[in-house]
This record gives C-alpha cells, sequence and structure tokens, in this order.
C-alpha cells in the first residue's frame, strides 16, 4: 500500500512516499506516520505512472509544505523493497505518458472536451448536449476522434448516446465506416457505423440512438463525470462533401427513465423524452425489464418519437422494443399520432412490422392542419404475433409532406407495445358444411371523449381451407362508453383471388341476404403480404344500412364470408384487418363503394347541364298578383364525383313575357363539407373563376337531409340586368366534394322576378325594390321563396311599393316619368358649365404665376449686379 503527501501528525507537509507492510502494519520509509492523506492543497500538481516491466512505481510533483508555493521536481520510486528519491533502478523507469482516457492509438488524434454545468436541471429534467466532429483528414490509417462530455455539478441521470453522420463516402460498406468505442478504446466497441452511397452531401444517417451508457467514476479532483467517447474514421473516407471526410454529432441526453405503464399512453409529452432526431433514418431502441411482472400479466410499454425532421422527403423511424428477463407474449401494437399536418391524402405515417416494405400494417391518415395537442389513435391494440419474443421492431414513415411548421414537431407519437394475455379465438364447426370462427374483443373507452375519434383492430388470421365456405364473427364489445357514429375498414392479404368465385363478403349487423355490404375480390393468386382495403369508413347503422350514421353502440358484430375457393396459398388462407372507427366522421379520400351481388352496371354520365323553360302565362289564377315577386326554382342535383372540379350550367328560360329584376337565392344540402376545400362556388354572367359571386360552405360530412343557405335574393341588378328572357348560371364543385349522400351536388336555384304590375317605372337600379334578405336557412329543400315577402318599399318617386298602388295621380306620375327622361341632360349641362369656369380659373393662375417667375429672375439678377460691384 503506497501512499503520497499528505500531513504528518505535526501538521507538516509531506512530500515523500511511504510504504504500508500490510503484514507488520509498520511504514517502511519514515516514523512520522501520515495523519490525512491526499489534501487537496499538498497532493495537487503531482502524478503517479507504473513502469510495468520493472514493477515499480514512480511519482513526480506535489508541493514540499504549506508554506512554500514551490513544486518538488523529485521523481521517486518505490518497489517493495527499494524507497528512493532522484535515484533509478537498472534498468531506468519509462518517461510518464501524455494522460488520456484511453491508450493512445496509432494514427492522427483530435480530441473535443465540453463542460456542461447540470446546476440548473432537476432530476426529472431531459436534457441533450451535442458536440460536432468535422474533420478533412485522408490518411493511411485510422483517424480517431475522442469526445469527451465532462459533466458538473450533478448527474446526468439515465445516460445515452446518440451518434448521427453525414454520408460522405461510404459506398463500400466493407472498408469505408465509422466505429463507436465507450467507456475503453479497443475493447468496448459500441457500434459500427456504415452507409450504402458515395457523394450524398446532405444525407445524414443515424448510427447509434438513445443507447444506454454506464455511469464513469467520478473525478474526485473536481466531482465531475467524464463520458469520453471514442470514435474512429476509416482511412477509405474521404473528403468528398465541402471538403470534409468526417461530419458527425454526438449527443449525450440526460433525463429520467419513465417506468412501464399498465396502459398504454395516451398522448406523447410535449416536452421530448427521445432526442430529436436529424437524420431521414433513425433508430430508436429502449430496452425493458420484465423480471417484476408475472407471466399472466397484461402490461404495455412506449416509446415516444418526436422529430423536427422536415426535408421535403420520407423519413424512417425504426423504433426497437427489447425485452429482459422475458419474453413478450401475444404483442399487440397502438400507435397515436399528434394531428401536426395531416389534412390531405398524401400526408401521412405508414406503420411496417420488423421489415420495411413488405410488412405494412395500418396507414395513419387524419383530417386536419395545425391541430397541435391533439392525437389520433390510429390503431389501437393490434395484434402483432401469437408467439412469444424477446424483440419487437416498428418502422415509422412519415411522408414528406408532413411539414413541423403547424406544431413543435413534424412526428409527435407513441408506438405502444402491450405484451400479455388476450381474447382467445374459437374455431368451431357448425352441424352443416360451413365452418364457424369467432373472434370476440372488449376495448375500454374509459378517458375517451364523445367527441374524439378512435380507431379498434380485430385482426383475423386463420389456416382453414377444407373446401367449404367459412363464416368468421368479429364482435366489438365497447366498455364504459358508447362507440358513436361507427365506421367501417377492411383490409385482406391477397392469398388466393385471381378468380371471381375467389372472394370474401361482408355482413353487418347478422349474417342475412338482407345485411349484405359488400364482396371483396382481388386480382392474384399468392401476392403475399400486399395487401388490399375493400372497405374504407363505411358508415354502419343499428339496421344494417348506411344512412343512419348518428348511432351510438355499445358493441358491433361483423360476419365475413369466405369462399370455399379461397386456398391457403400464403401462412394463411384468411388474414385480415376488421377496423371499427368511432367518433366524428373524418373525411374520406373517395366516396365509399358498395359492391352488389350482381354485376355493375356500366356507369351513367353524371348530368353537368340543366335547363328548364318557365311559361309566365301559367301562373295560378288564384296567385295574388299584389306580390312583389314571383319565384321560379330549379333543383340541380348530381353525382359527378371524380375528385376534380367539375361545372354545372343552369339556364332558365322564361317564355310568354320576361322576367323583370331578377333576384337570385341558392339553397344546397350539406353532403360533404367539413372542410375549407369542399365548396359550391356560383359564378355569373360568365364560368370564369373572376365571375364568382358567391361561394357555399358548410361545416360538416354526411348532412344528409339538411340544406343551408348560401344567397338570399341576391340583385342581378349590378350586372345591369333587368328584363330578360333567359339567363345561365354556373356552379362550380370543387374536387374534394364527394358524393357522400345520393348526390354529390343537390342545390335549389331560385330565380325571383318583380311582378310587372308592380313595376312603375323603368327597372332600373333606381328603381329596384330593396327587400329585407331572408337570413332563417329552410328546414327542408326549399321551393320557392317566402309567399309572402319582407315589407320592402320601391322607390319610384312617390310610388310606395307596401301598398302595391300609388298614391299619387297619373299626372303627377307623368311629370315624373318626364323628369326622370331629361334628368341625364340637365346633369350633363350642369357638368359641362362647372367644368368651363374651372378651365378659366386654372388658365389665369398659370399666367399669374408665369408672371411672378419674371419679376423673381430680375430680382435675383439685380441683387447680383449689386454684389459685383
Amino acid at each position: 500500500l503506497w501512499i503520497m503527501g499528505g500531513r504528518c501528525a505535526r501538521g507538516i507537509a509531506m512530500h515523500n512516499i511511504e510504504i504500508l507492510d500490510t503484514i507488520t502494519l509498520e511504514m517502511l520509509s519514515t516514523q512520522n506516520a501520515v495523519q490525512y492523506a491526499s489534501t487537496a492543497r499538498h497532493a495537487l500538481w503531482s502524478a503517479a505512472w507504473f513502469d510495468a516491466e520493472n514493477a515499480i512505481m514512480f511519482v513526480s510533483g506535489g508541493k514540499w509544505d504549506q508554506y512554500n508555493s514551490s513544486m518538488s521536481r523529485d521523481i521517486q520510486y518505490l518497489d517493495t523493497n527499494v524507497l528512493g528519491t532522484n535515484a533509478f533502478p537498472t534498468p531506468p523507469p519509462t518517461m510518464p505518458p501524455v494522460p488520456t482516457p484511453f491508450p493512445t492509438p496509432v494514427g492522427h488524434l483530435i480530441g473535443y472536451n465540453r463542460t456542461y454545468d447540470m446546476s440548473g436541471y432537476s432530476a426529472n429534467d431531459s436534457v441533450t448536449f451535442t458536440q460536432t466532429i468535422q474533420s478533412s483528414e485522408e490518411l493511411s490509417t485510422d483517424s480517431f476522434f475522442y469526445v469527451n462530455f465532462r459533466v458538473i455539478h450533478g448527474m446526468c441521470r439515465n445516460a445515452s448516446l446518440s451518434l448521427q453522420f453525414e454520408e460522405i463516402d461510404f459506398a463500400d460498406s466493407a472498408n469505408e465506416y465509422i466505429d463507436v468505442f465507450y467507456p475503453h478504446y479497443p475493447s468496448d466497441l459500441i457500434a459500427h457505423c456504415t452507409g450504402s452511397h458515395d457523394w450524398n452531401c446532405g444525407q445524414w444517417l443515424s448510427c447509434v440512438s438513445d443507447l444506454a451508457l454506464t455511469t464513469p467514476v467520478m473525478d474526485a479532483t473536481d466531482a465531475s463525470y467524464n463520458y469520453a467517447i471514442a470514435v474512429t474514421k476509416a482511412p477509405e473516407v474521404n473528403a468528398y462533401c465541402s471538403g470534409l471526410s468526417m461530419n458527425a454529432r454526438v449527443s449525450l441526453h440526460c433525463g429520467p427513465k419513465p417506468p412501464p405503464t399498465e396502459t398504454p399512453t395516451l398522448e406523447p409529452t410535449r416536452s421530448p423524452s427521445t432526442p430529436a432526431p436529424t437524420s431521414l433514418y433513425s433508430n430508436i431502441s429502449r430496452s425493458f425489464d420484465l423480471s417484476a411482472y408475472a407471466a399472466n400479466e397484461t402490461v404495455s410499454f412506449t416509446i415516444a418519437v418526436q422529430s423536427a425532421i422536415d426535408n421535403g422527403l420520407d423519413t424512417f423511424f425504426n423504433t426497437r422494443f427489447l425485452f429482459e428477463n422475458g419474453s413478450c407474449s401475444n404483442p399487440r401494437l397502438t400507435f397515436l399520432f399528434e394531428e401536426v399536418d395531416f389534412a390531405e391524402a398524401n400526408e401521412f405515417i405508414e406503420l411496417y412490422y420488423e421489415s420495411y416494405p413488405s410488412t405494412l400494417i395500418q396507414r395513419c391518415l387524419g383530417a386536419d392542419d395545425g391541430n397541435c395537442g391533439h392525437f389520433v389513435n390510429c390503431t389501437d391494440t393490434r395484434l402483432l404475433s401469437t408467439n412469444a419474443t424477446d424483440a419487437i421492431s416498428i418502422i415509422l414513415l412519415k411522408s414528406a409532406q408532413v411539414n413541423s411548421y403547424f406544431c413543435e414537431y413534424a412526428l409527435n407519437a407513441n408506438v405502444t407495445i402491450t405484451c400479455g394475455p388476450i381474447a382467445v379465438t374459437e374455431d368451431t364447426n357448425s352441424t352443416d358444411t360451413m365452418a364457424d370462427t369467432s373472434v370476440t374483443q372488449q376495448f375500454d373507452l374509459v378517458g375517451h371523449a364523445e367527441n374524439e375519434t378512435l380507431s379498434f383492430v380485430i385482426p383475423i388470421q386463420s389456416n382453414v381451407d377444407d373446401g367449404t365456405d367459412v363464416l368468421f364473427k368479429a364482435e366489438f364489445v365497447f366498455l364504459n362508453g358508447q362507440c358513436q357514429s361507427p365506421l367501417l375498414t377492411f383490409d385482406f392479404e391477397e392469398i388466393d383471388f385471381a378468380q371471381s368465385y375467389e372472394y370474401i363478403d361482408v355482413y353487418f349487423p347478422s349474417y342475412s341476404p338482407s345485411d349484405f355490404i359488400a364482396r371483396c375480390q382481388g386480382t392474384a393468386d399468392r401476392n403475399c403480404g400486399t395487401s388490399l382495403r375493400c372497405l374504407d369508413l363505411q358508415p354502419l347503422a343499428s339496421n344494417g344500412t348506411t344512412t343512419n350514421t348518428t348511432t351510438a353502440v355499445d358493441s358491433i358484430t361483423i360476419w365475413l364470408l369466405k369462399s370455399s375457393e379461397v386456398n391457403e396459398f400464403c401462412d394463411y388462407s384468411f388474414n385480415v384487418n376488421v377496423t371499427i372507427h368511432c367518433g366524428p366522421f373524418p373525411p374520406t379520400l373517395s366516396p365509399s363503394v358498395s359492391p352488389s351481388w350482381t354485376p355493375t352496371l356500366a356507369p351513367t354520365p353524371a348530368r353537368l347541364n340543366f335547363s328548364h323553360t318557365f311559361d309566365l302565362s301559367l301562373r295560378d289564377d288564384d296567385e295574388d298578383d299584389s306580390k312583389l315577386f314571383h319565384s321560379y326554382t330549379q333543383n340541380i342535383a348530381s353525382t359527378v364525383d371524380e375528385n376534380q372540379e367539375a361545372i354545372l350550367n343552369v339556364t332558365f328560360q322564361f317564355i310568354n313575357g320576361v322576367c323583370s329584376a331578377p333576384y337570385l337565392s341558392i339553397a344546397f344540402e350539406e353532403i360533404d363539407f367539413a372542410e375549407h376545400d369542399e365548396y359550391l362556388e356560383i359564378r355569373y354572367p360568365s364560368k370564369a373563376a373572376y365571375d364568382a359571386i358567391a361561394q357555399c360552405q358548410g361545416d360538416a360530412d354526411y348532412n344528409c337531409g339538411h340544406w343551408e343557405q348560401c344567397l338570399s335574393f341576391y340583385d342581378l341588378a349590378v350586372f345591369n340586368v333587368s328584363d330578360i328572357d333567359e339567363i345561365t348560371l354556373f356552379i362550380v364543385k370543387s374536387g374534394e366534394v364527394n358524393a357522400f349522400c345520393s348526390n354529390s351536388v343537390n342545390v335549389n336555384v331560385t330565380i325571383a322576378c318583380v311582378t310587372q304590375q308592380m313595376v312603375t317605372c323603368p327597372p332600373t337600379p333606381i328603381c329596384t325594390p330593396v327587400p329585407i334578405s331572408i337570413t332563417t336557412p329552410p328546414s327542408s329543400p326549399p321551393s320557392s321563396p317566402p309567399s309572402s315577402p319582407p315589407t320592402s318599399t320601391v322607390d319610384c318617386g312617390n310610388a310606395t311599393g307596401t301598398t302595391g298602388t300609388a298614391s299619387a295621380t297619373d299626372t303627377t306620375s307623368e311629370s315624373e316619368d318626364k323628369l326622370m327622361t331629361y334628368l341625364p341632360w340637365i346633369l350633363f349641362a350642369v357638368s359641362l358649365f362647372g367644368n368651363v369656369l374651372l378651365l378659366i380659373v386654372v388658365i389665369k393662375t398659370r399666367k399669374g404665376a408665369a408672371s411672378f417667375g419674371s419679376r423673381r429672375r430680375a430680382d435675383v439678377t439685380q441683387m447680383v449686379s449689386m454684389q459685383s460691384r
């Protein structure tokens, strides 16, 4: 046992080395026992090293005593028999090496050392520190980079390491690579980083993601913790990007380790529990200890994925669950994501199990942009396997169109794996030739609001292939709540569907011909791994129809009939996902199609042109001629639904009379108008976009039978329209409005004409009735404006429109008509006279200004002459 420095019993600083004989417990170097060893003041600036060849310890440096600040220049040595000062045994000792955390490697060394103060963080905070390695070295040997994270005033709790690197020159994975070591080089290799391209500048790859690190021994001199990472670059990696051969980010993450919960985490936290990855392919790995759970216990584990990547490219995230001290039985997947930027069809997240792209699980869609803080449940406890496993990988693909500028992240999601018991599938044979397979699963709605959109999946996999039709039953039972406005989505693997007699029939709510929903067919055999979607957000109701979309139910049963000709060409003969969506109706990408038993008839082209002739002489005899208006309505109904803008022409023709001072009213059925890009636009007098006079929008989808008023008595006099015998309007349907009800467009267009007897002067804007607009929309499709329109006044001289008769004499009306005839000429003469006067004033003003300028120039000349003299 050796001791260097310290104070003796009398308080004098000791600079020599003492050896304690552990057998006799005697000090061999001096009789003055050391009382306080290794005090910071007197042991500072000393160093010790070991000569392994000669088994001798050497010490140098240190202060002489407490009063003298000079340093000891002795090199002291000791072995078991000899103690000396400034003397060397034979052979002399090797000189001390440069202090580094690792043995000095062969090759060039570049060191990075940063200090991070933890005093400002609590034990529950998550924080990430990053250092960047950049080098242009192109050596014949490995390049070595030491990155040290020095943590002071606290610990880095649950430390983990991440490393991303630019794909500069990595096409040859056998010779072009980066190696990462911790805590010791070269014995502790923790990552071997390779790529697949050269000159892929700007492309970042993730090599290490949140790898747990052991806590280093505290440095007693300053109570710091040093996380020293060794990174080596192979000599074959050349400087192909911006003069760099090495461009990497090394990140140390500190934060609390969340305990596993028995239920899935509903919403990711706003502060990231993992550092936001910066590469297009990020690996996020977590280990979960199962030793604390019983084999028959159901438990869930969650990995939060938060990323701000927004570079216009598809982005991959590989979330890997590692289970220690046990296996995860019957693993099920739940996936929730924040609705950051998901209003469009090309904005989505795809989920893959174990490998990409062969094992697509689900495409997750939203309905809104910037819905920060709202999380959508894409899939809930979906069964991944019936076997026990100790590792599970879920790959996320974020489409390039999902952007980050709406919320804090472009991707904010929770990936949850549930392990443990699961509902048992019972296979029973019925008395006839048809096998009956039933699956029942319960879903707890505790914690979910009625207006929240939820999705629940029952996967069914079967090897039944006995040459008979097989009936499957999928029953969804909802606990502690009801499923509001249920929708059905059905996906199946294309196992054996090349022939027309190979199909799956879907029934709801019972297995009977009257409850048939759809026949699902494919086009290929042995197309293993390819999933086809037969039904997408199909509305369900308790009676099996799709007309009632406001049903709330406690349970839903879907019946599936597999035809006998579908054989076991893949792992299964029957591999499907039955999904029930509850809550508000999300917008669909395309209208739902319900196949029928009989072949589909040749489609009838959607109607785009509408025209009707109205005979003004055929009004009913008992119709009140004292009414201010007479109205004429056309119903415009069309099924056009081609995912592009459609223009409908609407023509009114009037015979045996003219329509005077026409007014336009529009009411429409609220078919598919929940989004801002779902609308109808009214254009007149042409179909050009600049002739739009109104845009009709709603706030709901599938609101069949509900009508909204868009225009009420819109005055067409602004287009110099007075007496007409024909008028054509244009209705533009946006491409996003789908045929969710019987039609995609259902509009009542009404032209209201001022009654001829009510017009006592030319139908000019001055003499145009101004009715009070009707603001209350009709509760049913309007066929005409109110029979008794609101009281209005026709200002034609002294004529009052409230009584429908003139209050003045015919002579007065005739005089007023003559005045109206000559009024334009009178106004023209007054205007001409005013302009002449104004011209005279301008001419006189300009002459006066010219005269003043001449006098001013003469004065200036005179002043200059005087100054010269």
